[in-house]
């Protein structure tokens, strides 16, 4: 028996309210789960940009290496 059947089975027996905090705690992890994998593909996000000399000029082949 694998464990989405198991967990299936239990909650047949719980009262309604008890549902509702299971269903509640079910979207909780998935929040948490999904602002974890946003974090993972942008790890800088949310910390500080500081620029050195941002108004120095770029060099052409600094424009191509960019593309």
């Amino acid at each position: 028996m694998d464990i989405t059947h198991k967990i299936a089975l239990r909650l047949g027996t719980l009262p309604t309210d008890k549902l509702q905090e299971v269903l509640d705690f079910i979207e909780f992890l998935r929040g948490r789960a999904g602002a974890d994998e946003a974090n993972d593909a942008q790890p800088f996000r949310g910390m500080p940009v500081s620029y050195v000399e941002p108004t120095d000029p770029v060099a052409a082949e600094d424009w191509e290496a960019a593309r």
